[in-house]
């Protein structure tokens, strides 16, 4: 946000005025100016008539003088007999960007002093003040029938005569200044409006018609960031805050300090109102998801949207909410507005959702909502939302008509199909054994087709895109790249996870079908085509059950989990941001990025170093000793489980990892989700044991999952629909 600029800045600006000097001393100052050309300027005061003022201006290369005449006891000044300006300074302003049919434009004022308060738009007590704050109606009820042209002149202190009647509690004067044409979120020098002060000083009914008329609850005093409510509420101001609640004020906008207004009611000793703010209940949102949601899109992609979406318009502000590409469990609001793209990161703290130093919102309903009536720091009020395309598939097909389309994923190549690369040569090149290379395709750049962007990884960005198979037949992957120019030891990472995903061949865990060497080195592995189980939850909160497919999911994570122990794999980075879902029925494994093989007698790895560590996914003697283990992983997958069925929150809400580790270490444990039958927060508190010999194995957990009818009918659900396919 740019800084305002202060008083004495803007005054920098007015120093044309010289004060009582005559029209030879004028004409001298003109003519002997080293930069003496047309529209050269001063004003002085009227050596005759008393109020009025002297513009003298080079005109046509001589100096010429002009009355500036004084129209009543006002600032209301025009010059000879063309239009009446309220305000030398805005007369002057007016002369210098518009020029006049008398004199042409004002170029460059002969500086000195700024012109006296009274005679200026802003900074003097004026009538229209005067009666306010008198509250003499009927002087008010003349000036503005007459026709008075500055209802929102300042005084001294910024404020206009609106903003007197609120803080005086008239409301008859209110209305009649509102009815007059009066800004009703004009700010003063403090950038409090006159909702501030009619809330400052308890003015209910000043509040009910300020709102009424279209007064913004939004906008905070500069030095301290509050609100209307704010004011209310740190008062103790019952009714004002009634009447704010009952119009439909949110109750949750924040200081620079982050408090609410309940926290400012119970910080000083309110607790009647505190109470209040507490229980407020947000109306049921006007907005559907359905018309602004399009799930996790690039930026590239959002500002096409954007400006496809405003085509057919002349005129508005557009906008949608996307999933972060680039921060898993991440929402933006990307707005397109005077054709600019914006990009706003909406933030989650517990269960509230909040754009920068905005208010708590319930729901990304809610925040659509809210900006829709309030710009509140955007560029703009929300106004048109761009529409999703319509989804390819439906998924929130119910149970019963699961088809084998949504069961089954595309066929993949054969890991051992011949390519124009021979294994020796990758295996050379990369640094890769033979063997291993074998066991997967090699393919040159050209065979791959480049769709669109899925996302960023840490490395580089990851493709939708397709393979040329030798029958001729495309086939869907994710190719994941590293950047050119990348550090030799990010290059060795990237080889490390390749290395691993080459050893790896299991349904619940992501494939890896070939090796590019480019430029750039790419990974080629079967497309996932639902993206994250976190997004998923996410994105579909209302069509999955915690009965059913979160059963499914956590069996089939527990299997690949036990393939993985069973080849002597670590994963070290289980969550669920690296679980990804074929159909809705299948989840897979994926992100080998950490993961490390251990030795035939080894039962732990032990990290030399430290790194980017998901460390609120991590057990304690992984975060304390770098110990990483089979039992470790266990520690994870409780983790990934407790996002599951609390469909996708952040674990241990907004504290760092090292508050979260501190909080593990004296013994705390996440809470039980909502939904979370007991049963399996039992299963999550023992994966959660500090002592990993405790915690279950993931053979236990398969067993534990698989034991459940309703993964069993699941199981043979799927078998069945496949049986099917294949005849």
């Amino acid at each position: 946000m740019s800084r305002r600029p202060s008083r004495d800045e803007s005054d920098q600006d007015l120093k044309w005025f010289h004060g009582e000097i005559s029209r030879q001393e004028a004409e001298t100052i003109l003519t002997t100016d080293e930069d003496n050309r047309e529209g050269l300027f001063l004003v002085r005061e009227s050596p005759t008539v008393d109020g009025a003022f002297i513009l003298s201006v080079v005109h046509h290369g001589e100096p010429q003088h002009y009355q500036i005449n004084r129209h009543g006891d006002d600032a209301f000044f025009s010059i000879e007999d063309g239009h009446i300006v309220h305000g030398l300074d805005t007369l002057i302003s007016l002369c210098q960007k518009e020029g006049s049919t008398i004199f042409g434009p004002l170029n460059r004022p002969c500086k000195k002093d700024v012109p006296p308060l009274d005679t200026r738009r802003h900074g003097r007590c004026n009538l229209l003040h005067r009666a306010t704050k008198e509250g003499n109606l009927t002087v008010v009820s003349e000036l503005l029938r007459g026709g008075y042209r500055s209802i929102d002149a300042k005084n001294e202190a910024g404020q206009t005569a609106i903003h007197l009647a609120a803080s005086l509690g008239n409301t008859v004067i209110l209305k009649l200044l509102i009815q007059g044409g009066g800004n009703v979120n004009i700010k003063d020098d403090l950038e409090m409006t006159p909702l501030h002060y009619a809330c400052i000083n308890d003015h209910a009914e000043c509040v009910k018609l300020l709102l009424e008329s279209k007064a913004s609850p939004q906008i905070r005093n500069r030095a301290t960031g509050m609100v209307p409510l704010h004011e209310a509420a740190s008062r103790g101001h019952l009714d004002c805050i009634q009447i704010m609640i009952a119009m439909c004020v949110t109750p949750l906008s924040r200081t620079k300090l982050d408090e609410t207004p309940a926290d400012l009611a119970r910080k000083n000793a309110f607790y009647q109102c505190a109470r209040r703010l507490e229980t407020y209940q947000p109306p049921f949102p006007f907005t559907r998801k359905d018309d602004w949601y399009h799930g996790t899109i690039t930026r590239a992609e959002t500002e096409r949207r954007l400006r496809e979406g405003s085509s057919n318009h002349n005129e508005g502000t557009f906008f949608l909410i996307r999933r972060s590409s680039s921060k898993p469990g991440f929402y933006a609001l990307s707005m397109l507005y005077v054709d600019r793209v914006y990009h706003f990161e909406i933030c989650k703290r517990g269960q509230y959702y909040y754009i920068d130093y905005g208010p708590y919102l319930e729901s990304l309903e809610h925040v659509v909502g809210h900006y829709m009536n309030h710009a509140d720091g955007l560029p703009a009020e929300l106004q048109r939302p761009i529409k999703p395309p319509a989804p390819v598939s439906d998924n929130k097909a119910v149970f019963r008509t699961i088809t084998k389309q949504c069961l089954s994923p595309p066929p993949l190549p054969s890991r051992n199909s011949p390519r124009s690369s021979s294994p020796s040569q990758l295996s050379m090149n990369l640094d890769i054994d033979e063997n291993l290379c074998s066991r997967i395709g090699v393919v040159s750049k050209e065979e791959l087709d480049i769709i669109d962007t899925l996302g960023e990884g840490e490395f580089g960005f990851v493709y939708r895109g397709s393979l040329r198979h030798l029958n001729g037949n495309l086939i869907p992957v994710a190719i994941k790249t590293l950047r050119d120019g990348q550090m030799e030891s990010n290059r060795e990472e990237f080889l490390r996870e390749a290395r691993v995903m080459m050893e790896l061949e299991h349904p619940c865990i992501v494939q890896l079908v070939a090796l590019c060497k480019g430029p750039p080195l790419m990974m080629v592995q079967e497309l996932v085509a639902l993206g994250s189980l976190l997004d998923y939850l996410l994105d579909h909160p209302s069509s999955v059950s915690p009965q059913f497919e979160f059963a499914l999911w956590a069996g089939q994570i527990a299997n690949g989990m036990m393939y993985l122990e069973e080849r002597k794999f670590v994963h070290r980075d289980l969550a669920a941001r690296n679980i990804l879902l074929a159909t809705r029925y299948q989840a897979k494994i994926s992100d080998f990025g950490l993961s490390r093989v251990l030795g035939a007698d080894e039962s732990f790895y032990s990290a030399s170093k430290g790194g980017r560590w998901p460390i609120k996914w991590y057990a304690p003697e992984s975060i304390n000793m770098g110990i990483f283990s089979h039992a470790s992983d266990a520690w994870s997958y409780g983790v990934t489980l407790w996002e599951t069925y609390s469909f996708g929150q952040q674990p241990y809400g907004d504290m760092s990892g090292s508050e979260a580790a501190d909080v593990v270490s004296r013994g705390a444990r996440l809470p039980q989700p909502m939904r979370c039958p007991d049963h399996i927060y039992s299963l999550m508190l023992r994966c959660w044991s500090c002592d990993p010999s405790q915690r279950p194995t993931f053979d236990e957990l398969v067993a534990h999952f698989e034991s459940s009818s309703l993964y069993d009918n699941v199981q043979n659900l799927l078998q069945s629909c496949n049986e099917q396919r294949d005849t």
